[in-house]
């Protein structure tokens, strides 16, 4: 059975490596030997439900407390996940603005949030891990697993799981209020309060809390400090920028010029004959300057359009986008657990979140090539009031600055959990629950346009008797219409006019998880070497998703991303079951030998059912030494959207190849493609950077499946007390990944690799400029991760105070995708390891490290962080070769003096060398990569805590 020798053996190597942080596990060994006559108590660790008396299990889990995340100032519990060594990608979050939601997620390994399971006390959330609807004072703490778990938790446990575990045991009355604020500039301050509450009593305890965090946006042109975040450049002298760093547009050696987008507040006009054109006075004198209010050009103030090199006429639209995006949310958490009686327990969790959130963008791009116009190839009519050229005015291109664009969502989440549990026999003990949740997501698009009022305000109009502006003719005025003036400048369009063309969109979104589970672990039989533990389970989930979008969108009838809503389900039946088996105890060599093994059956309502295993072994061959190995399949289902979205709308970030700038670039037969698919000779004229794809679901996908082993030891040497040394190899490796063949590399297959099936994907219009490219997701490619964790601890304790040191770094080895080249005409692989990828938006650093050192004496803790991120490379927009971006270095300080009265008060600097982010030409946010670096310079804290 477990004796005492072994279980002080066990206890003091688990303490000593389970925690990631310094005050993850602060039971004491003596503590744990002087109990060791009692009963001993076994705990379910993420990786594996069989309860053991061993904290530290064949998986690498990595433990962080909420003091770890207190020290930090962070709120946003994502974010504190995200800046750890095992993270990597640029998963969504607050400095998430174009392509963002409000929400905040994780990616484990780089291989994409869809991969990284989240779960609160071991079981799904509705919302597939945003982190938004997690309080953080209702943390406890986080368990993360860094190895695949399919075989444990089922579908997407592919790189991972994040296990948030909620504090089930508080008793008193917990007061605490933050606020953060930014030291170069006043915007983004960030307020937050929270009460936590609980009881105990004789069978049983009841805890309960609020959280209420508020965040202010800042937009790109506040960070005034940052050159790059207030223009839309882009690199177009490698040699010059490896060697020199970025050297501003205007400055002696400039190695970047501006791009910014065709649609400008003075217009871009394209006429017969292939001329565009732009009201000069409003583009030369600088729009800012300009006053259009009632202004009515004639065709005579109108030159061409410069849409390319210095001094082009293209919009900076980059200073006026939120890089940090505004959200107040409140969460509400209840969580119970009472006797039955001696053998059962009944537990409940009930949590509810209300958010609402809001990203901005530049003012609406009215582009009547993508956008209603008049009629379909004509822009404004030639009898337009305000069209001065006599002639129909072919696309319109004119960038709304009278109103703004603007995206909220009101989130509205509820999930709640009942179980039962409690003892069957001595040695078996028994879980069931039902785990129910519900997402509500009311979303509003601002400063959009409606297609049906386009068309009349840009068709025909007159200037009647009374001087008044009337849509249609004299014979067939057209009542209630205002006619719209795109062709005066900024403020040319009244708000008469905005109102009667503006058209606010709103889409609903709503998912609901339905789960139920029952587990039994326990013990089969004795062997010579200990006990075989098991776990056997149940679970049934359904899931659900349905949108609806607004109807302008469906019908296509608006400006903006436009497609259709998305129903359906999923439903998973599966049976699953763990073994741990002793193989051998207390002989030389070998103080505990174990082999576990666990087995999963998944049978999917929308595609074939699936298999997966883990074989794990844990060898402690002498004190102090602990080797652990796991293999196994890991498998990711696809999600609903992936199976049943219609096609909507995207903007990746590509160039047409067959853009009339780089028409020199091309072979003949290349460009005898671009003609063939109907692109002008010399090439299309639109030189933006991005592209319309119309992306979907696809019914036919099946699951991705793949494999994954870590190997690692954990030391800690009794001859150095308090140290504890961490290494685990990992890899994983996964097949048929869903995914959509790139934009760039559809136009590539095209042009270059002259397939006539990607040929077909590219829809132009009549003028050669794209309208839009077909993108849809396919089982075509795979992906593969390895790497080493590192992770070394030591405490120790002086008569001047306790210093607890904490280092994790994790080196990626090899991060491949093979994805389908366009220049190849077939798969090819792509070395993402230490580069910026634009086609993913996603960074992958060679290094990633933290380190922390904690200072405790008395009611005084002190605490430095370092954290360090690896130069990295990446291809610019425009030209070939690769640049390079700089190593991150952050440093941070915290102190906590907690008073004998029940008060703790918290004072924190971050990013004290107020390190800037680097610039990444093809950065999709802020021309950078906010997910990974920090944006804002130096900001502080306070916080104040008080406890009854």
């Amino acid at each position: 059975m477990y004796t005492n020798n072994k279980l002080s053996k066990a206890v003091r190597l688990a303490i000593a490596f389970s925690a990631a942080s310094a005050t993850a596990f602060t039971a004491s060994v003596n503590a744990a030997e002087e109990d060791a006559s009692a009963k001993v108590e076994r705990i379910e660790i993420t990786g594996s439900r069989i309860r053991q008396a061993d904290i530290e299990g064949a998986n690498p889990v990595t433990v962080f407390t909420q003091e770890d995340l207190l020290k930090t100032g962070i709120v946003d519990v994502g974010d504190f996940i995200q800046r750890m060594p095992a993270m990597s990608g640029s998963p969504i979050g607050t400095t998430t603005n174009n392509g963002g939601s409000g929400a905040v997620t994780v990616n484990l390994r780089g291989l994409g949030s869809a991969r990284t399971l989240v779960l609160v006390n071991g079981r799904r959330t509705v919302d597939g891990g945003d982190f938004q609807t997690i309080p953080s004072s209702m943390i406890k703490r986080i368990e993360i697993l860094k190895d695949g778990a399919s075989a444990v938790y089922g579908a997407d446990a592919v790189a991972g799981v994040v296990n948030v575990i909620t504090r089930d045991d508080f008793e008193g009355v917990e007061l605490s209020y933050q606020n953060k604020q930014n030291a170069n500039f006043s915007a983004g301050t960030e307020e937050s309060f929270s009460i936590v509450t609980g009881k105990s009593f004789n069978s049983g305890n009841v805890v309960f809390g609020v959280d209420y965090v508020k965040q202010d946006e800042v937009y790109q042109g506040d960070v005034k400090d940052v050159a790059f975040l207030q223009n839309p450049w882009y690199i177009f002298d490698v040699e010059s920028f490896n060697e020199n760093g970025l050297i501003p547009e205007g400055a002696e050696g400039e190695n970047v010029f501006s791009a910014g987008s065709g649609s400008t507040p003075c217009g871009q006009y394209y006429l017969s004959g292939g001329r565009q054109v732009t009201l000069a006075p409003c583009q030369d004198g600088g729009f800012a300057n300009w006053d259009g209010a009632g202004y009515e050009p004639t065709a005579d103030e109108f030159r061409n359009f410069v849409g390319g090199g210095p001094g082009n006429d293209t919009y900076n639209y980059a200073p006026v986008n939120f890089l940090q995006t505004p959200y107040e949310k409140i969460n509400i958490f209840v969580q119970s657990r009472f006797d039955i009686n001696d053998s059962h327990r009944t537990y409940a969790e009930l949590r509810l979140n209300r958010r609402k959130s809001e990203q901005e963008l530049a003012a609406v791009p009215y582009d009547t090539q993508f956008d209603p116009g008049f009629a379909p190839g004509v822009g404004v009519s030639a009898d337009n009031y305000y069209n001065p050229f006599g002639e129909d005015v072919l696309r319109s291109r004119r960038r709304v600055l009278e109103g703004s664009r603007t995206f909220t969502q009101n989130v509205l989440q509820g999930q709640a959990v009942l179980g039962f549990e409690g003892e069957l026999t001595d040695t078996w003990t028994y879980d069931t629950n039902y785990n129910y949740g519900y997402n509500q997501i009311s979303s509003v698009d601002y400063g959009q346009l409606f297609g049906p009022n386009l068309s009349k305000a840009m068709g025909p109009s007159f200037k009647d008797d009374a001087g008044n502006v009337v849509c249609g003719t004299p014979d067939a005025p057209i009542a209630d219409c205002v006619s719209l003036n795109v062709f005066g400048g900024p403020g040319s369009i009244t708000q008469a006019m905005l109102d009667y063309v503006a058209a606010p969109l709103v889409d609903t979104t709503i998912a609901q998880l339905d789960q139920f589970q029952a587990v039994a672990t326990g013990d089969i039989f004795e062997l010579d070497a200990g006990i075989v533990g098991m776990a056997i389970g149940a679970e049934y989930r359904r899931e659900e998703l349905k949108n609806e979008v607004d109807s302008g969108k469906f019908l296509g009838v608006v400006t903006g991303n436009k497609g259709a809503g998305t129903n359906g389900s999923l439903t998973t039946r599966s049976l699953f079951s763990e073994l741990n088996v002793p193989l051998l105890s207390n002989v030389p060599g070998a103080q505990i030998l174990e082999a576990k093994l666990g087995l999963r059956y998944d049978d999917f309502s929308a595609f074939d059912s699936a298999t997966t295993y883990q074989f794990g072994i844990r060898w402690q061959p002498m004190d102090g030494l602990l080797v652990r190995a796991t293999t196994g399949s890991v498998y990711r289902a696809p999600a609903i959207g992936n199976l049943y979205a219609p096609p909507g709308d995207s903007f990746p970030s590509a160039s047409d190849i067959c853009r009339a700038s780089n028409w020199g670039e091309l072979s003949a037969e290349q460009q005898g493609r671009c003609v063939a698919n109907g692109v002008p000779t010399g090439g299309a004229s639109s030189e933006d950077s991005q592209v319309r794809a119309k992306v979907g679901g696809n019914p036919d996908l099946q699951p991705e499946e793949g494999d994954s082993l870590t190997i690692g030891a954990v030391w800690s040497p009794s001859f150095v007390d308090g140290l504890t040394l961490t290494v685990d190899y990992w890899a994983i490796e996964i097949d048929d990944v869903i995914a959509t063949v790139g934009a760039a590399n559809i136009m590539s297959g095209c042009v270059i690799g002259g397939i006539q099936a990607l040929c077909d994907n590219i829809v132009r219009v009549p003028d050669g400029n794209i309208d839009f490219i077909k993108q849809l997701p396919t089982n075509l490619t795979s992906r593969t991760a390895r790497g080493v964790d590192t992770e070394i601890r030591y405490n120790i304790d002086t008569d001047f105070g306790q210093f607890k040191t904490f280092v994790g770094w994790t080196r990626l080895l090899e991060r491949e995708d093979t994805e389908f080249s366009g220049v190849t005409s077939g798969l090819a692989t792509v070395d993402l390891l230490g580069t910026h990828n634009a086609d993913r938006g996603d960074t992958y650093a060679e290094d990633k490290v933290n380190l922390a050192v904690d200072y405790f004496y008395n009611n005084l803790s002190v605490s430095y962080a370092i954290e360090y991120i690896a130069g990295i490379s990446y291809a610019p927009t425009y030209v070939g070769g690769d640049v390079t971006a700089p190593s991150a270095i952050y440093h941070d300080i915290s102190a906590a003096y907690d008073f004998d009265f029940g008060t703790r008060v918290s004072v924190g600097v971050t990013n004290i060398f107020d390190k800037a982010p680097p610039y990444i030409d093809a950065g999709f946010n802020g021309s950078t990569d906010p997910s990974t670096y920090r944006m804002f310079g130096t900001g502080y804290y306070l916080r104040l805590t008080h406890k009854f």
